[in-house]
């Protein structure tokens, strides 16, 4: 019986939460560098309950002629509230998705996870969004920071995330006796700027089936990766898929409701 290359993915791809389609086929989805593993992307935070207003004094609380003052609101210290808050919801997505638990199972690229980012104070993450057919699907992670420095400064763990993840693959840390990895790759991919700071990175792979040959015995595993950060709230989107990469146009527009989320 020959097995799907989704199938072989479900156990390894880099923290891969995996997802069934009807045709019992898993998307893979690579909650890879999730807000909460890497807090390297955000979505605004500026209009949220948990944003840092600033508050003016009263003119009785400062001395006469001096200049107006500026005070910062604290945030919470839990912020996983509102990084709850702020994820997606199946209602963001087309008539037919899904939503699935996301799959917790421990990862052979755990150690790729950097520690937790200085200023972080909460995080949150969806399941696996995906279509009744298909092999695609999405998942988002979201993390709050204390200020918006901090939460610009995790996107800057990225590329050392991809380094570990490419030299994982490449000394077969991800292979099992079912399949083979190989021609791993993590590198920008062009896409519309989101936030204040965004950036995109396109993860591919190799997957084949062991004591297998033809249609059917290997794939190319593809997961978009793009980190958003606005104010202190940073989010990562995941759209996955296999043969080919996510559709450019539709993570766009789920990037776009995810920003609004956190902007309403």
């Amino acid at each position: 019986m020959r097995v799907h290359p989704a199938v072989l993915i479900a156990p390894v791809v880099l923290l891969i939460a995996c997802s069934s389609s009807t045709n019992n086929k898993p998307a893979p989805t690579t909650a890879l560098v999730t807000a909460s593993t890497v807090a390297a992307s955000s979505a605004p935070t500026n209009a949220t309950p948990d944003h840092v207003d600033t508050v003016t004094p009263s003119p009785a609380a400062r001395p006469a002629g001096s200049a107006v003052p500026s005070q910062v609101t604290p945030p919470p210290k839990d912020g996983t509230a509102l990084a709850r808050q702020l994820l997606l919801a199946v209602s963001d997505f087309p008539a037919g998705w899904a939503e699935k638990p996301k799959d917790t199972s421990p990862s052979p690229l755990d150690k790729c996870k950097p520690p937790k980012p200085a200023g972080e104070t909460g995080t949150a993450d969806t399941g696996d969004f995906a279509p009744g057919n298909g092999d695609q699907s999405v998942s988002e992670s979201v993390a709050i920071f204390d200020t918006p420095a901090h939460a610009a400064a995790a996107l800057d763990v990225v590329p050392a995330l991809g380094d570990c993840i490419i030299k994982a693959v490449q000394a077969g840390k991800l292979d099992t006796d079912k399949a083979v990895f190989s021609n791993v790759s993590f590198s920008p991919v062009s896409f519309p700027s989101v936030g204040d700071r965004s950036t995109t990175y396109r993860l591919q792979l190799h997957v084949k089936a062991k004591g297998q040959t033809g249609f059917g015995s290997e794939a190319d595993v593809f997961a978009d990766l793009v980190y958003i950060q606005v104010g202190r709230a940073d989010l990562t989107l995941n759209g996955s898929d296999i043969l080919s990469p996510f559709d450019a146009a539709q993570l766009q527009q789920i990037a776009m409701k995810a920003t609004a989320r956190v902007s309403q």
